[in-house]
């Protein structure tokens, strides 16, 4: 019975931590085009004491994280960050200080996107969001959505190439690969070339 008692009061505490936790964590708009990279933002509201904190992204198809180039930010001094590729495609981040130094508001971390050339708009999700202050006791949080823009790289003009596309001939109606130095029919026109 005193078992029982015990799982009990350590559920209702769980369950207490949980719905008593405020901490967000926010990501802004990625804006960008294909075969870029974009940063995303993840930043920390209402800290809450936390000393740890861990997140999973996930982002849409032909979109990557370069998981060497993510930084810290000034939310978390005096801390250590580990972000791992899962299985599953999406990314495993973990912020945490061996001397129980506490989080605060502000930026959490920089997050370098890189947006492949078959990338298309889409949102992104931080979810299973969990932190820990120094007594060991871990909160659950909301998930959080940001949207990704992404936009083609703009294309200035299209020059035709009319060798190709017509059929070249010399004088005496054999067809030729490419247009020689001379009299050439292009296209039923007459063309001199000078090379």
């Amino acid at each position: 019975m005193n078992a029982l008692y015990k799982l009990f009061n350590t559920f209702a505490l769980t369950v207490i931590a949980v719905v008593a936790s405020a901490q967000t964590l926010s990501a802004g708009t990625i804006e960008a085009n294909v075969g870029e990279q974009a940063t995303l933002t993840v930043s920390l509201a209402d800290a809450a004491s936390a000393t740890a904190l861990q997140f999973n992204l996930s982002l849409p198809a032909n979109m990557t994280v370069n998981e060497s180039g993510c930084v810290l930010g000034n939310a978390a001094t005096n801390h250590t960050l580990s972000v791992n590729k899962m299985d599953n495609g999406d990314y495993l981040f973990v912020v945490y200080s061996m001397d129980f130094t506490e989080l605060v508001d502000g930026t959490l971390l920089t997050v370098p996107v890189s947006i492949g050339n078959d990338a298309v708009s889409g949102n992104g999700v931080l979810y299973t969001i969990r932190s820990s202050k120094s007594d060991a006791v871990s909160h659950q949080h909301e998930n959080a959505s940001f949207a990704i823009v992404v936009g083609t790289t703009a294309v200035d003009g299209i020059t035709v190439n009319k060798w190709k596309q017509d059929a070249v001939y010399n004088l005496k109606g054999q067809k030729l690969a490419v247009p020689r130095k001379g009299l050439n029919i292009i296209g039923r026109k007459k063309l001199v070339v000078i090379k």
